[in-house]
């Protein structure tokens, strides 16, 4: 929202890297099983919002007048993405359970790996993407002809 893309992008992938080392730590370090990946996940999770509430507070962002119609908003729209989140989670981890149940936890493991990476990957492409959207479209708000020949040939590239 401010168009700091480099905190933005240290701010996620610090918290990938944060949970991933966790993860390693606990599940290899330590021998937990599924256990270390809960553990490793809620950990970096908790201190990631910790941070960006801490942030927040000190940029005056929140904790400002209370207001119904905000909150009935936020009511309003968040509430009907509950399902949507909660069934998301469920295939993916039923998923793992079927290929536990058919191939056993081998097979699983190597899944859950590259699972994960694939979620680098993902977190690589959203990060540049919610840099690039806003980069993108205030140059077109302005319209000049050079901004314009200059995003064609970065998205080309």
């Amino acid at each position: 929202m401010e168009e700091k893309a480099i905190n933005y992008g240290v701010f996620r992938i610090g918290r990938t890297v944060l949970e991933l080392s966790l993860v390693l730590t606990f599940v290899v370090g330590f021998r937990m099983s599924f256990e270390g990946s809960i553990y490793g996940m809620i950990i970096s999770y908790a201190l990631a919002c910790f941070g960006a509430v801490v942030t927040l507070y000190r940029k005056n962002l929140i904790f400002g007048v209370f207001r119904i119609e905000y909150l009935k908003h936020t009511i309003g729209y968040g509430v009907p993405l509950i399902p949507h989140a909660i069934s998301s989670t469920a295939i993916v981890y039923s998923y793992k359970l079927i290929l536990t149940y058919y191939h056993g936890l081998e097979s699983n493991g190597i899944y859950s790996v590259g699972f994960m990476v694939g979620q680098i990957i993902g977190l690589l492409q959203t990060s540049f993407n919610q840099a690039w959207v806003p980069w993108v479209f205030q140059k077109l708000k302005v319209g000049k002809k050079e901004d314009k020949l200059r995003i064609v040939k970065i998205t080309y590239l």
